[in-house]
């Protein structure tokens, strides 16, 4: 994680034991940025910074996740899937952690916890979310990865599925910069 965002989510760039705060897997219940507080919710303005290593803003998480009552988007990763989340194919629980992981199956792609075509062709079947506008169906904003519809008519398109194989949220910090799509798995377990 580069050292001014660090700063700004109230980590510290020159001492590697203290980390913005997180508040899921080893760092729950934990004082990780070395404040004396434990779980403490991250400054109101690292809003426009990754401070969990997702490849996604802490603002670009209050959207994505918006359809859920969820303040910590920010301060977790990985490996909590939305088991209700209302979708006619029984694998496309997305990810409550991690923007980019929409598919938790493990066949016929191992898709649990990683990127692969699964999480792109959520997009797509059984319901289409690509193509529509917030609304279209429920839950669908979680669709919406770069929100907004940009340069196109409607907010859920293209730029969205990019972000899964491209930009920060492609090649996520806690990756080491390493390409998500087909790459390896959340570095860190439940």
């Amino acid at each position: 994680m580069p050292d001014a965002v660090e700063t700004v989510c109230s980590g510290d760039a020159l001492d590697p034991q203290r980390r913005p705060e997180r508040v899921d897997s080893i760092f729950a219940g934990a004082d990780d940025n070395g404040d004396t507080q434990v779980d403490e919710p991250l400054p109101s303005a690292s809003g426009g910074f990754d401070c969990d290593g997702d490849g996604y803003t802490g603002s670009a998480e209050d959207h994505i996740y918006s359809y859920l009552p969820q303040a910590t988007g920010d301060q977790k990763t990985c490996q909590e899937y939305d088991l209700a989340f209302p979708n006619t194919n029984p694998d496309v629980k997305p990810s409550l952690r991690w923007p980019s992981d929409f598919y938790k199956a493990s066949a016929p792609v191992n898709s649990l916890n990683r990127i692969t075509i699964s999480d792109v062709l959520s997009f797509v079947a059984p319901v289409r979310y690509f193509g529509t506008n917030i609304g279209a169906n429920p839950g669908d904003v979680r669709w919406d990865l770069v929100p907004g519809p940009g340069i196109t008519l409607t907010d859920i398109n293209v730029t969205d599925v990019l972000a899964l194989v491209a930009g920060p949220s492609g090649n996520p910090p806690m990756l080491g910069g390493v390409r998500a799509f087909g790459g390896p798995a959340c570095p860190w377990p439940p």
